[in-house]
């Protein structure tokens, strides 16, 4: 009963690391940047920061 079970779980083992391949150093960094907690709440700050400036130049038209 329990023999089907382990040999399943090993192939799927086998092909779900077969299927990764292998990341660059470049790779590694563009995903490190791209999800990084402080790199999102920059971006945040840059958006907010944009918001202001155009609500600013707004507030001197008629």
């Amino acid at each position: 009963m329990n023999r089907p079970f382990i040999t399943l779980f090993a192939l799927l083992a086998a092909l779900s690391a077969h299927a990764a391949e292998p990341w660059s150093v470049e790779r590694c960094m563009e995903y490190a940047a791209e999800h990084s907690h402080a790199v999102r709440l920059q971006q945040y700050d840059l958006d907010v920061s944009r918001t202001e400036r155009t609500r600013a130049i707004g507030a001197f038209l008629p």
